[in-house]
This record gives structure tokens, C-alpha cells and sequence, in this order.
């Protein structure tokens, strides 16, 4: 049966029989002083102190818990524009990469039209010298027909490299970037959270007050009365102002 003076502090963190179990294992409580209050109430205050506390500490928990499930949310959505990135850059470069191959064939077989236009343009029915000197020509002319086409397929291959180059330029800006955003963002988060848990913190606080205050006023501690001290000074005069037969002083002459 729960004792009487456990009946009339009513609170949501407060069950009167586990109280006092709570109190006959932690008697020793630390806070808010308890020196003004009554033994009940020291069992009133402590169990009901822990339950805030167990309150307390489960929200913070949440809080945390929130803070890090935002954290992995926003580690996971840069992790992905990441890969997009990449991807990105990958296929941009197998274009042009595909793109200059196709522009390098196109070069060669152009370039091999030309040497075949101008193969059979030694006549036959010339003289030797005059078959030399065109000879020379047509060999000269392919010479530079190849060396065109060399250059031209470098300049290809020379501009598709800048144009790699720089894609992957971009890409490394645009990773930088989401790197600089998440920290960012989850610095953000950290704060958020600190601010939060000051609140969670401020916001006990009150808790623990009222409650304790509540407690105080209906279980004060009732002061010891002190001994009169009236009695004990009124009997020491009597023993010193009062002397014995034997002690006091008979004047010569003069009988008892």
C-alpha cells in the first residue's frame, strides 16, 4: 500500500510506488540541494529527477539521431552528384574521343583519294628525263598530300585533347564544389543540432525547477526544536549563589 504522504505530488514523471524503490537504491542525490526538504521528499525528488532525466536523454538522443541520419542523407546525395559528375565526364570524352577517330578515318580516306588521283599521271609515251621530273612531282605531290592530312589529324586529335581537358577541368570544379557544399551543409547540421540540444537543455531545466520547486513546497523539512537553554542557566545561579552550612563564614562569638 502506498503511503500516505506519497498521495498528494501529482506529476507526469512521478509514480509514487517506484518511487520509493528508487529512493531506497539512490539515496545519495546530487543537483539541486536537498537539504531543505523532508525525507519524502528526498524520495519524491529523486525518482522523479530521474525520470526527467530519462526523458531528457532520450530526446537529446533523437535530436543526435536526427543529426546523423540528415548527415549520411546529405554524404549520400554528394556521393551520387559525384558519380553523375564522372559520368558525365566520361561520356563527353567517348564523344569526342569517337568523334576525332571518325574525323582522323575521314582525313585518311580523303587523303588516299587524293594519292589516287594523281597516280596515273605520268604518260608513258614521254621521254625518260620528262618521266623523271613528273615522277618527282607526283612524289612530291603525295608527300604533301600525307603531311596535310598529318597535320590536319594532329590538329584533330590536338583539339579533341583541349576540349578533354577542359571537361575534366570542369568536372574537378564541379567536385570541389559539391565537397565544399557538404561540408557546408553538414556544419550546418552540427550546429543545428547544438542548437537544439541548448534548447532541450533550457528547456529541462525549467522542468527540473518547477518540479523541485513543487516538491519543495509540499515537503519541507520541519526543523528540530532546540533545547530551552532557560533552565540549565536559572539552575547554574541557584548552584553558585547558594552556599553550604560549612562554606559560609560565622562571625566570632556567634553560635549556629
Amino acid at each position: 500500500m502506498t503511503p500516505d504522504y506519497l498521495q498528494h505530488y501529482a506529476s507526469q514523471y512521478y509514480d509514487p510506488v517506484k518511487a520509493h524503490e528508487y529512493y531506497m537504491e539512490h539515496r545519495k542525490l546530487k543537483g539541486r540541494s536537498t537539504s531543505a526538504l523532508s525525507d519524502e521528499g528526498k524520495e519524491v525528488w529523486g525518482y522523479t529527477k530521474e525520470n526527467i532525466t530519462k526523458e531528457k536523454k532520450a530526446e537529446t538522443e533523437a535530436a543526435k539521431n536526427d543529426r546523423d541520419e540528415h548527415i549520411k542523407e546529405l554524404r549520400s546525395r554528394a556521393d551520387e552528384t559525384r558519380e553523375r559528375i564522372t559520368a558525365k565526364l566520361k561520356e563527353l570524352n567517348s564523344k569526342l574521343a569517337e568523334h576525332a577517330k571518325e574525323e582522323r578515318e575521314r582525313i585518311s580516306e580523303q587523303k588516299q583519294r587524293k594519292i589516287d588521283a594523281i597516280s596515273g599521271s605520268v604518260p608513258k609515251n614521254v621521254s625518260s628525263a620528262k618521266r623523271s621530273r613528273l615522277t618527282a612531282e607526283r612524289k612530291a605531290k603525295i608527300a604533301e598530300i600525307r603531311e596535310d592530312a598529318k597535320a590536319e589529324s594532329a590538329s584533330v586529335s590536338e583539339e579533341t585533347k583541349k576540349e578533354q581537358t577542359k571537361n575534366r577541368e570542369s568536372a574537378s570544379a564541379e567536385r570541389k564544389q559539391v565537397a565544399t557544399d557538404l561540408k557546408t551543409a553538414i556544419a550546418a547540421a552540427r550546429e543545428a543540432y547544438k542548437a537544439a540540444k541548448t534548447g532541450i537543455d533550457q528547456s529541462y531545466e525549467e522542468i527540473y525547477q518547477n518540479e523541485y520547486d513543487k516538491i519543495a513546497a509540499e515537503y519541507k523539512k520541519v526543523p528540530k526544536k532546540k533545547k530551552s537553554k532557560s533552565r540549565k542557566s536559572s539552575g547554574k545561579k541557584k548552584t553558585s549563589g547558594s552556599k553550604s552550612k560549612k562554606d559560609r563564614k560565622i562571625p566570632f562569638g556567634q553560635s549556629g
